[in-house]
């Protein structure tokens, strides 16, 4: 793994969501190979927030939706 570190708890929690929802379609090695997917899909979203630069008076983007009249 990269230096990355990963909360084991947030993969134990995603990963009961899936079972909860899909329990009885996979076998326990399907499980294992899901479990590994979880964890790569959290390092890589953590690893693309990290290469966003914020500084301490950066603001979300306000959302522009134009003025069509009366609905």
């Amino acid at each position: 793994m990269r230096d990355t570190e990963i909360d084991e708890a947030q993969i134990d929690l995603r990963l009961a969501m899936l079972k909860h929802w899909y329990g009885d379609l996979l076998s326990e090695e399907q499980w294992a190979d899901v479990r590994e997917g979880v964890r790569e899909e959290l390092v890589e979203v953590a690893d693309a927030l990290r290469t966003v630069e914020l500084g301490y008076d950066d603001e979300p983007f306000p959302l522009f939706a134009p003025y069509r009249g009366e609905d």
